[in-house]
């Protein structure tokens, strides 16, 4: 997998909500491509995707220490509903290294939206586990407004911009190996 790194001139960008955005939008880009792959409406490509998220949501919330600021209840949320809907992570997962609070939450938050567009494509039958839940638009507009008007310290930025970065490649492994074992079996 290609490692991006931090462009050091965007760190002093006064508007740190777009600079994390920029720098994790290829990997971002690339998770969307992977995981277009499977077509949700299919019960087996949306178990898979289930068991995609699972592991990604429960990865992100062990390296946090389940702290990810605004979007801690979120995250706690969405594995409940995935380990309701029968999901469990992965327990062959090597444990991450910690991730910050801010980076976690920039990843969670904005992945609700995606999954709302997803939900959209369902029927209102199959719209359960991860694909009941609505997003916290409450709790992602209080993490843009902090980043806006209390943006961390310039010390911290690469770090949560960097572990942002991590985050998605957490969610891209997962996905890379788990359609292509899908693929192998069809």
């Amino acid at each position: 997998m290609q490692k991006l790194s931090v462009s050091h001139h965007i760190l002093a960008s006064d508007d740190f909500r777009n600079v994390l955005k920029t720098s994790t939008q290829p990997l971002h880009e690339a998770l969307d491509s992977r995981m277009a792959a499977l077509d949700i409406r299919d019960l087996d490509a949306r178990r898979v995707f289930s068991e995609i998220m699972c592991t990604g949501y429960s990865r992100l919330g062990r390296a946090c220490g389940w702290n990810a600021a605004e979007a801690t209840p979120v995250l706690r949320d969405l594995v409940r509903a995935l380990s309701e809907a029968g999901e469990q992570p992965s327990p062959a997962v090597p444990a991450d290294a910690t991730l910050a609070a801010d980076a976690v939450a920039y990843v969670v938050l904005g992945s609700q939206f995606g999954l709302r567009y997803l939900r959209g494509r369902l029927p209102a039958q199959d719209r359960t586990g991860i694909f009941a839940c609505e997003p916290d638009t409450l709790a992602w507009r209080d993490f843009q407004s902090r980043m806006t008007s209390r943006p961390p310290a310039a010390s911290l930025r690469e770090r949560i911009i960097s572990d942002a970065m991590h985050a998605f490649e957490i969610f891209l492994s997962e996905a890379q190996s788990r359609i292509r074992k899908v693929s192998l079996c069809a």
